[in-house]
């Protein structure tokens, strides 16, 4: 478990700005799906839960009903009833607190004694269930930001304190506004990375099955395996507690070098299986679609002078783009690279679905060259690292 220094976020007057969606949008409840509230509190005689549910992460006008739980059994059935069964859902729903603090699993849910589940959710006061099985941050709305906890150094003294802003809901995509890798560690990556540098490839769907990596792809690249490299340990420290997810979930850095010229047209960081379905190994490691990349934690290594940006095509609900390769600014959100500066977009939304809007690519650099590097995370354990 993670150690996190901040106060817990509880149901008091403050919390429904840090994580409800505004449900005057007609897009909130689409916004939400699969991640829902629950306000606990606890009655006179410490035996009954009582439980104001709001789901899909908003507020309904009438609100959805107050419901009790005097047992295990007697709160995963009502549960089950508002997020449907596990079997439809394939996978655990999972409970955390408002820091990203994971509580129990759906099957610990019913298999732990009620005492310590009512002390464990009482004391939490604000519980978020993720049907995905997996912590992501709400986005709330665009320029929204909330506070993190961020470990860097097991040698430091305590966490920095960090500003997530959201920028865009759909897809969800976030920004730390600090430098989240300071410019020494930037260098020391590159230096690592250099002598390595290999053309990049890209894993083939069916229909492009016999095709060329550089019709797409014409950057180099590198998968910078973490060992006992300290800087590479603290990277991974610092990334699992701004996700909030587990080191063990993390690939390994891929660093990426851009020329002049060079880019990355469109393209998803998920495994779509409808896509892979004549690729054996795609379908074993993604297990069919139960297990696949549900975050990218992006870095940008170097200035650039020119281009550069990372495109995000279908940001706020734009249709599919004819031109996977066209960065003009109307045709999506750009990030600007800076150096040390990171950025989070979610391949996988709340219910464990994998996102289409998050299609998004590497525009072509004007001006110098660039120098990057990603953390693709999974919804489950994968143990790409030396160490976990």
């Amino acid at each position: 478990m993670l150690v996190i220094f901040m106060s817990t976020p509880k149901c008091d007057n403050t919390w429904k700005e840090n994580f409800l969606y505004d449900s005057n949008d007609p897009f909130a409840a689409s916004l939400g799906k699969g991640l829902h509230y629950l306000c606990i509190t606890e009655t006179k005689t410490d035996t009954i839960l009582q439980i104001t549910p709001f789901i899909n992460a908003v507020e309904t006008d009438p609100p959805n009903p107050i419901f009790a739980a005097a047992s295990a059994e007697s709160l995963a059935d009502n549960l089950s009833s508002r997020v449907g069964s596990r079997e439809r859902r394939g996978r655990d729903y999972i409970l955390y607190d408002g820091n990203g603090e994971k509580l129990f699993t759906e099957t610990e849910l019913q298999t732990e004694s009620f005492s310590v589940v009512s002390s464990t959710l009482s004391q939490a006061g604000l519980v978020l269930l993720f049907e995905g099985g997996v912590f992501i941050w709400p986005g709330v709305k665009v320029g929204h930001q909330r506070n993190v906890s961020i470990i860097g150094s097991e040698h430091e003294n305590g966490p920095s304190i960090l500003t997530l802003e959201t920028l865009t809901l759909r897809p969800l995509l976030f920004a730390v506004k600090e430098q989240f890798v300071s410019d020494e560690e930037c260098d020391h990556i590159q230096d690592r990375s250099r002598p390595h540098m290999k053309q990049s490839g890209v894993s083939l769907m069916d229909k492009d099955k016999g095709k060329a990596a550089t019709e797409w792809r014409t950057s180099s690249t590198y998968f910078l395996r973490t060992g006992s490299d300290e800087v590479l340990r603290t990277v991974d420290r610092r990334v699992e507690s701004l996700t909030m997810i587990e080191k063990s979930h993390q690939e390994q850095i891929q660093v990426l070098n851009y020329g002049p010229t060079q880019k990355y047209d469109g393209h998803h960081d998920y495994f779509d299986p409808k896509m892979y379905a004549s690729d054996k190994h795609t379908m074993d490691l993604i297990k069919s679609g139960r297990r696949n990349r549900v975050a990218t934690v992006f870095f940008y290594l170097s200035e650039v002078k020119g281009g550069g940006e990372t495109m995000f095509f279908r940001a706020n609900g734009k249709a599919q783009p004819r031109n996977l390769a066209d960065c003009s600014p109307e045709n999506g959100h750009k990030v600007k690279p800076k150096k040390g500066k990171v950025i989070i977009f979610y391949s996988l939304d709340f219910a464990g679905k994998v996102d289409p809007y998050s299609l998004h690519g590497g525009c072509p650099v004007l001006d110098g060259e660039k120098w990057s590097g990603n953390k693709w995370i999974w919804n489950e354990p994968m143990h790409f690292s030396e160490y976990n």
